[in-house]
């Protein structure tokens, strides 16, 4: 379930855009030493384990925002070696072009995200190959960041080496996993579209547990300049600081006569951050 903290720390990231990519690229070739799990599979897993540890105060939302973008490059790098393994040689080297996709380029902890991205494995590699170019590269981040940022990489590689599986045997408990987190991300993304609107008010609905109905209202106009009006319910369940949608008859009514769920239009027009309000 997605709680205020997990929101607050994904606002800067379109959500929905780095999901599609994950299943986008669900094929890519990624079964090796290392991995028996699927591209996506291995994206979600990772992020959910930076998550568990940002919920307990143990990891920064920098940390966070990097677990989540830390394979990104895969795709563009993955190849299949003569061992018939999939290999990312030079994964970890994302451009600024290539986060911007994903997180906002003024989010003010972006350079921070993209030096964890492309030092996530520098805590491995260098006891590893004892390479002096890499020792360098890791004590110029430390010389800018301090001491902190060499602990978030350690962190960054255990979540990493615990979002991987490496028997096959393990794989459906992974998938599942990976299901439970898409699922918790896309609700943090559709939760971030209805706080943009505004709610009218709210009272508590008894349907064998305590929920909120939120009554939602906006007027406006999309970024291709088509007028919309917003209106419905969206049902909360409270429990323990979490909150979880329990449904939504949110519907989105547009200028040419056009009425649907808010939810079928974003998923359908890919409209999450185009609303201009009135």
């Amino acid at each position: 379930m997605a709680n205020s903290r997990i929101k607050e720390a994904l606002k800067s990231l379109e959500i929905k855009k780095l999901v599609d990519f994950f299943g986008a690229n669900a094929g890519i070739p990624h079964v090796c030493a290392h991995h028996a799990e699927p591209f996506d599979v291995h994206c979600l897993c990772v992020i959910g384990r930076m998550i568990e540890e940002y919920k307990w105060g143990r990891a920064s939302e920098e940390l966070v925002l990097a677990a989540c973008l830390h394979d990104i490059a895969k795709p563009r790098k993955a190849t299949i070696g003569k061992d018939g393994q999939a290999h990312f040689y030079g994964h970890e080297h994302v451009t600024d072009e290539e986060l911007a996709q994903f997180l906002d380029p003024s989010y003010q902890g972006f350079e921070r995200v993209a030096d964890l991205v492309r030092g996530h494995n520098l805590p491995w590699q260098i006891p590893e190959t004892g390479s002096k170019k890499l020792q360098k590269r890791y004590n110029a981040l430390i010389d800018r960041y301090g001491q902190r940022f060499g602990e978030e990489l350690d962190l960054l590689v255990a979540c990493d080496r615990a979002g991987s599986v490496k028997k096959a045997a393990d794989l459906p408990t992974a998938r599942k996993e990976a299901e439970r987190i898409k699922t918790l991300l896309l609700q943090t993304e559709w939760d971030a579209v209805v706080a943009r609107f505004e709610f009218t008010g709210y009272d508590y609905v008894t349907c064998n547990t305590d929920v909120v109905r939120h009554h939602v209202q906006a007027t406006g106009t999309l970024a291709d300049g088509r007028k919309f009006q917003v209106s419905g319910h969206d049902y909360v369940e409270e429990e323990d600081n979490y909150y979880d949608r329990v449904s939504s008859n949110v519907v989105i009514c547009l200028e040419e006569g056009t009425c649907m769920p808010l939810e079928s239009f974003l998923d359908a027009e890919k409209e999450y951050n185009s609303f201009v309000y009135k």
